[in-house]
């Protein structure tokens, strides 16, 4: 913050929304669905145990080719249609009567039809559990994985606050406030419109020491990976170059949860503040 006097040398994001017009766009956008697939391909080699960084890299470039493309042009017709919904539908796993309904645009589909009977969490695409509501055509109820670390991590800080820090208090600490989060003042027009990429370009321009590191979990649903690395991609070149970073690990939106992701994140946040320091 210039206006206190604050230099930042560096920021290590998690997860980020960098781009409203990106994560809360128009669900019939051919670039924000192109840059979903791969988290949903990243899940499905997770669920049949084939995940290598060849098979993911493989799905990101159709994903940004024929994927996007295809879906920016006029719909599909006869053997070229049923070929393509094919290939969509081996990637991410769906029914391809499912992806042939949608016309290739999969996302919206995917928490509820991906395993028959069950929802899949939006916070980590691998983990799902039996639909409560399976007569209903959207995903409806909390979602699998926020629902359970909310408690469990919600009644562990309030433990630690009370026995370590010595904070006692009557009241009933909410990991996630919705009454709070409801008021959030995104600027602008809304949250479509908040976004972090003049800040960043005016960082890495005005800043020659600032730098960037971005975590994001490979079955991310919430912030897709391939959002923030689209968003590094068309930043201006930097000097000296690499600066702004994206690390991917295996996992969801908390990619902590996962043991060896978060070893992995400490790792590269530690070689980063390391970095800074010098």
């Amino acid at each position: 913050k210039r206006e206190q006097g604050i230099n930042i040398n560096g920021i290590v994001m998690l997860s980020p929304l960098l781009e409203g017009w990106l994560t809360f766009g128009d669900d019939q956008s051919a670039l924000r669905a192109a840059l979903e697939l791969p988290s949903l391909a990243a899940t499905h080699l997770e669920n049949t145990n084939a995940f290598t960084p060849q098979a993911l890299a493989a799905a990101e470039k159709f994903a940004l080719g024929d994927y996007l493309t295809t879906l920016a042009g006029p719909p599909l017709q006869g053997e070229a249609a049923r070929a393509f919904y094919q290939r969509v539908a081996n990637i991410t796993g769906l029914p391809v009567d499912t992806v042939t309904q949608s016309r290739g645009f999969v996302t919206g589909n995917f928490v509820k039809t991906l395993h028959e009977g069950k929802v899949v969490s939006r916070y980590d695409a691998t983990f799902a559990v039996d639909d409560p509501f399976p007569e209903q055509r959207g995903a409806r109820g909390p979602d699998p994985i926020l629902d359970g670390v909310a408690r469990a991590y919600g009644g562990a800080f309030a433990a630690y606050a009370r026995n370590e820090l010595g904070f006692k208090t009557e009241m009933t600490y909410k990991l996630l406030a919705g009454d709070i989060s409801g008021h959030w003042d995104w600027g602008g027009s809304g949250r479509g419109d908040a976004g972090v990429d003049s800040d960043l370009r005016v960082l890495l321009s005005f800043s020659p020491k600032f730098r960037l590191l971005i975590g994001s979990g490979l079955s991310d649903l919430i912030t897709p990976y391939a959002e923030a690395r689209y968003v590094l991609d068309h930043l201006p070149p930097t000097d000296p170059p690499g600066r702004a970073v994206l690390k991917t690990y295996r996992g969801g939106h908390m990619v902590y949860l996962d043991p060896q992701s978060r070893k992995a994140f400490t790792a590269d946040a530690a070689a980063f503040y390391k970095a800074g320091a010098r």
